[in-house]
């Protein structure tokens, strides 16, 4: 339903990629990253016939794509688009509700856990796949240095693109575009 991620899929499509979108499942525990590792699994195991599965997430998506990379063997490369991992480093109308996130993990077992979970599974060492990071340098929810420090932690094959202009929406169809164009020529040099 993301208006960006229609867009590049379709653009993607285009180019001769097939394409799938999807949103992760509702859980009663509002975001649990595990609960949506467990939705991506479901669908990579539902594409059992494809030899080449690629993840594309963006903003909080990211955090889930790189995880379930690490765990799932049969996905091939992921890519990332303006990418939150578990950092504070985000904008002022974030920063209040990743504080009380923090805070309310200290006391609440259900935040607890998730923190917990996603502390103790990201590690971008353990990703063994070429990896595609595109964020927006002017990004104000999320600032580009998580995407950095993600980037030096990743040990395979990575290739890191930066917009000069992009909200972090990517509402402008020419940064779509952009994005469409670099990721097309990523799948088709790696």
């Amino acid at each position: 339903e993301d208006p960006t991620i229609v867009a590049i899929s379709n653009g993607l499509n285009k180019k001769g990629h097939d394409t799938f979108t999807f949103n992760f499942s509702e859980n009663t525990g509002g975001f649990d990253i595990e609960h949506q590792v467990g939705d991506v699994t479901q669908i990579v195991n539902h594409f059992k016939d494809y030899d080449e599965l690629v993840l594309l997430a963006g903003s909080f998506a990211a955090l889930t794509a790189a995880i379930a990379t690490i765990q799932l063997p049969r996905i091939s490369r992921l890519i990332t688009l303006n990418g939150f991992f578990g950092q504070g480093d985000v904008g002022q109308q974030h920063r209040r509700a990743y504080i009380k996130f923090r805070i309310a993990a200290l006391v609440i077992r259900k935040y607890r856990k998730i923190l917990n979970y996603y502390k103790s599974r990201l590690r971008p060492d353990m990703i063994t796949v070429p990896v595609l990071i595109v964020h927006s340098k002017v990004d104000e929810y999320v600032f580009i240095k998580q995407s950095q420090d993600f980037y030096r932690q990743v040990t395979s094959p990575k290739h890191f693109v930066e917009l000069k202009n992009a909200n972090h929406a990517i509402t402008s169809q020419k940064d779509r575009q952009t994005i469409v164009s670099e990721i097309d020529k990523w799948l088709n040099t790696i």
